[in-house]
Formats: structure tokens, C-alpha cells, sequence
């Protein structure tokens, strides 16, 4: 969705991912958040599934500075959706 804006488009991305359990799944993930570029655009990564608490880190690290409210300037949101209990066979 795009929608110009006086200072800024209100174009807005979403990144999903799921199980991101293993270095490599994480290297991939920035690669492809930065051909985003979320010095630009806004970015929603969605995480969903398992995922490793690390690498959740490393990634909230990464793009701290992006994900901090500069006179809500923001332009990364991190939502990480937890896997459902699975029932008992």
C-alpha cells in the first residue's frame, strides 16, 4: 500500500518469517530486509513459529536504531507471533 505524504510516502512493508531458528535463516532475513531499505521505508517483520531467543536478539540489535521512536519517525516494527501448543497424540 502506498499513500504520498506532505513529508514522507506511507508506503509500508511486510517482512514474514517463519522458524527462524539457525544463523544462515538470520543473515538471510537482514539481506533481505535491507534490500528494503529501512533507512527508507517502513518495515513490519512479522517472526511466527518457532524462533530462537539469540537470534531475536541479534536482530532487535541490528536495527535498533530503526525500530526507535525519533519523533515518531520509526520505521521498524518487530512482531514475533509464538507457536501454538501443539495437543498431545
Amino acid at each position: 500500500m502506498e499513500c504520498s505524504g506532505f513529508l514522507r510516502s506511507s508506503e509500508v512493508f511486510i517482512e514474514l518469517k517463519r522458524d527462524l531458528l539457525q544463523k544462515n535463516q538470520l543473515d538471510r532475513l537482514i539481506g533481505q530486509l535491507e534490500s528494503l531499505n529501512p533507512r527508507k521505508h517502513r518495515i513490519i517483520v512479522v517472526l511466527c513459529g518457532e524462533t530462537k531467543p539469540e537470534l531475536l536478539t541479534r536482530l532487535r540489535l541490528h536495527y535498533a536504531i530503526h525500530a526507535e521512536d525519533h519523533f515518531g519517525l520509526n520505521t521498524m516494527a518487530i512482531v514475533v507471533k509464538a507457536a501454538a501448543a501443539r495437543a498431545l497424540k
